[in-house]
């Protein structure tokens, strides 16, 4: 009961009966009313001081979040609390028998493999709590390290969560929830025992969904897919009650990942493209005269996030449908850049006619007929088309006795043979989406691609952000001669204010408005877009501007800022968020004035040089001192 204290019988026959008093309740537990005698306390003694105490330190890495001991090595403390948005995981699973001989073995290769698939998707387990009722993982996606698709991960990972659950036999009635909202994430506890957790009402109701869903169920609140729910099948369900809420949530049910389409189709949007109009009737050209010369062509689309590379891309896509081009496309994830080929797999899916939904071995008789079209000796090498989608295809006597490089060679002239075999049946329009995430292997199969279409009509258009992952090699770093490059600039005023009145049915805005909305998107059509839909949705009065002054940030431009500064080294981190207080305009020598901690300046100015150069604080004026916006 409330108020009360209960010992187990295994404590009972550790003490002594005269030292305490209450009374024995069922089963042999004893209700503790007091105790008789005071207690000696019994401190164990003080552990030893470690001689090398950098080496000591070094064995508590595995005990903390990664980017939570570089912060706190670099005595940056202060800065591990925060408030931001996150995805919050809640698996529960039960079936593991505590008493039973191996359970210790069984339970620590079951959880080993947990660990394995949310890392694969750069989430942080961040508790597993055991139990005999049941057993309970906590899984953060936006912290510490946040992405711009936390959402989209999260549900990547509880599908590969609950298929991990089927192939562990001791795992019964796994059940997930999942919930994105603003917490705080940081320490917490005692001076001498903190711990990193997270905090807020969307973990409640993440707790609240678990609870709630059925055994093999995964239930997600309305609010946390976002843009990317149409890229998964789902189950609406009725409002659920649930504990601490005045009113009902709309929840889901996610049922699994929607197939990817085998050829690429006309994209439908509600309202027409906003500028780009030069980029447009360019890459229009490119396409006319890849299909009237036969001869192929690259197209490296870049622009920083935001800027309308995938609208772009979607409009060129019609172009070509609309001139006779037969179009395949594929697309990188961040979280698949260890993940081989896994752009590549839905555009060779196509290329091969092997429609995802239908049994394996009809997607490999399909296959098997599209090679042995292309050449009658191709199909014994369809067993290196398993390295290339992931799936497990034997190998017959010839691929067999392959090493790795011939492989990956092989693989790379059956891909070229494919594409130059469906461009003698029409001219061809190859896509690669958000190619700044590319893995190794799908880079050297698009340059390999790249080089042989310059004889045959195909249009390669590569998308792309300017800055690419730090430790990968750039895709077109020597791109071959047949190669064009179009980068997207920051929309000018002009363009931002046709977006506005679109998205507001025509209707004139005050100059006075628009220059607000033009200052704080600075050209990026992602803000403005999301910025005029904020507005709408909360029914703000756009002709008062101190209403729209005193209007947030959408949340889904942070999470992309966020993102942005997680990539960061820890000391790059500090120098961002000192800036910030400083304000929009800052000099070096005021950022060295207020540093936390001790830094040389030719480290501040290496951080801030960097900082620059991938444009998140531009150099103002180099003189006569820096200035930094």
């Amino acid at each position: 009961a409330p108020g009360e204290v209960v010992l187990h019988p295994s404590l009972l026959s550790r003490l002594a009966a005269d030292e305490l008093a209450g009374e024995t309740l069922a089963g042999g537990c004893f209700r503790l009313d007091a105790l008789q005698a005071e207690a000696t306390p019994t401190p164990l003694p003080p552990l030893p001081r470690p001689e090398d105490a950098s080496q000591a330190i070094a064995m508590l890495r595995p005990f903390f979040p990664s980017e939570i001991y570089a912060r706190l090595a670099a005595g940056q403390a202060a800065f591990v609390n925060e408030h931001r948005m996150v995805t919050i995981l809640f698996l529960s699973f039960a079936g593991f028998d505590y008493a039973a001989s191996g359970v210790v073995e069984a339970l620590g290769r079951y959880v080993e493999q947990l660990f394995e698939v949310v890392g694969r998707f750069g989430g942080h387990v961040r508790q597993v709590q055991m139990g005999d009722k049941g057993s309970l993982a906590l899984v953060l996606f936006g912290a510490p390290v946040a992405h711009e698709n936390d959402a989209e991960r999260a549900l990547l990972c509880a599908l590969a969560l609950q298929e991990l659950a089927g192939q562990v036999d001791e795992v019964r009635g796994q059940r997930i929830g999942i919930n994105r909202g603003r917490v705080f994430v940081g320490n917490v506890g005692a001076p001498r025992r903190q711990e990193y957790t997270v905090i807020g009402d969307a973990v409640n109701l993440a707790a609240r969904l678990v609870e709630a869903a059925a055994p093999g169920q995964i239930l997600v609140s309305a609010d946390t897919p976002g843009p990317v729910a149409e890229r998964f099948l789902w189950r609406m369900l009725p409002p659920l009650p649930v504990k601490g809420k005045a009113e009902e949530v709309a929840v889901g049910e996610l049922l699994g990942r929607r197939a990817e389409r085998i050829r690429l189709q006309e994209p439908r949007y509600t309202l027409p493209m906003v500028g780009r109009r030069a980029e447009l009737e360019r890459l229009t050209r490119l396409l006319e005269r890849v299909r009237d010369s036969g001869r192929g062509h690259v197209v490296g689309l870049s622009a920083e996030a935001g800027m309308g590379k995938s609208r772009l891309a979607a409009e060129v896509i019609g172009r070509a449908l609309g001139l006779g081009f037969a179009g395949y496309g594929g697309y990188a994830v961040s979280h698949g850049a260890t993940t081989p080929y896994l752009a590549w797999r839905p555009l060779l899916r196509g290329l091969l006619e092997m429609e995802e939904g239908r049994p394996w071995e009809e997607q490999l008789q399909a296959a098997g007929r599209i090679l042995a079209a292309v050449h009658p000796d191709l199909p014994l090498r369809l067993p290196l088309l398993g390295d290339a989608l992931g799936l497990p295809v034997a190998d017959n006597d010839l691929t067999a006795s392959f090493d790795a490089p011939l492989r990956r060679e092989s693989l790379q002239a059956l891909v070229v043979d494919v594409v130059r075999w469906r461009a003698r049946q029409s001219p061809l329009l190859l896509v690669l989406e958000d190619a700044h995430w590319l893995d190794d292997l799908s880079r050297e199969l698009a340059r390999s691609v790249a080089a042989a279409i310059a004889d045959c009509p195909v249009l390669f258009l590569t998308v792309y952000r300017p800055v690419e992952v730090p430790s990968a090699a750039r895709l077109w770093a020597a791109p071959p001669p047949h190669f064009t490059a179009v980068e997207l600039p920051p929309f000018p005023p002009a363009e931002s204010a046709e977006l506005v009145r679109l998205k507001l049915a025509g209707r004139a805005l005050p100059p006075a408005m628009l220059a607000q909305i033009e200052a704080r998107s600075q050209g990026n059509p992602f803000f403005v877009d999301e910025f005029v839909n904020m507005l709408l949705d909360r029914g703000i009065d756009l002709d008062d501007p101190a209403a729209l002054a005193a209007v947030e940030v959408p949340s889904s431009l942070q999470a992309l800022i966020v993102s942005r500064l997680d990539e960061l080294a820890e000391s790059e981190k500090v120098t961002i968020r000192v800036a910030s207080v400083i304000g929009r305009l800052f000099r070096a020598r005021w950022l060295l004035a207020i540093y936390p901690g001790d830094i040389q300046a030719e480290l501040l100015y290496r951080d801030l040089e960097h900082l620059s150069a991938l444009g998140l604080v531009p150099l103002d004026k180099p003189e006569p001192e820096l200035e930094y916006l």
